[in-house]
Parts: structure tokens; sequence; C-alpha cells
């Protein structure tokens, strides 16, 4: 993973490219049409942020004839986790981090 995952969490601080992600990790692969039915954007768009998703190492392709797939990149999500892990692990506070998330309601499915 390029730049200590600096790449992904800039990727993922986009709110569509986050919801993106969340998408892809509940299916095996998708398509970009699959993909669209899920979003209000054109498919520029959705390119868009597929290019940035891909390129942060996220996400995955897979071409197969017209169409490309997409798929979460399982070692960069690894990677994120173990990282996200060691620092929750030395800042000693994993109990109050975890409070905090479960009052906030706040997401953190992928990790």
């Amino acid at each position: 993973m390029k730049n200590s995952g600096l790449d992904a969490l800039k990727a993922v601080s986009q709110t569509n490219r986050l919801s993106i992600v969340k998408l892809i990790s509940k299916n095996a692969e998708m398509n970009a049409l699959q993909i669209l039915r899920h979003f209000n954007i054109s498919q520029p768009t959705l390119s868009h942020h597929m290019k940035i998703l891909t390129e942060a190492e996220l996400v995955k392709t897979r071409n197969d004839g017209l169409w490309t797939y997409y798929s979460l990149n399982q070692e960069t999500i690894a990677s994120l986790r173990l990282l996200f892990s060691e620092l929750a692990s030395a800042s000693g506070t994993d109990e109050k981090i975890a409070k905090k998330i479960k009052k906030n309601n706040i997401d953190i499915a992928l990790l």
C-alpha cells in the first residue's frame, strides 16, 4: 500500500467514494452499471471516483469483454485495519474510542 494508507484515506474522505466502497464491500464485485443504480451521479462522475479508488489501491479491476468489474482490494483493507489497530493500541484508549464510536454511531465496518 503506497504512502502508508494516506491515499486510501484521502480517497474515502469524499462521501460518495466511501459509499461506493461500502457498496462494493457488500458484493463480490460490481460493474459500473450495477454501482450507478445506487447513486444519483453521472457515468463520468462515477468513472472519476473509480479512478481515484483504484489509484488509491482500495479497489481492484477485472476486465471481461466490454465490462470492467470492481472489487475491494483486501490487502489494502487489511493494511488499514492493522494501521488503525496499531494506532489504537499505542494510544491505550481502545475502550474510550469504542464508547465514542458507539455513542456517535460512527460506521467503521470497513475497518
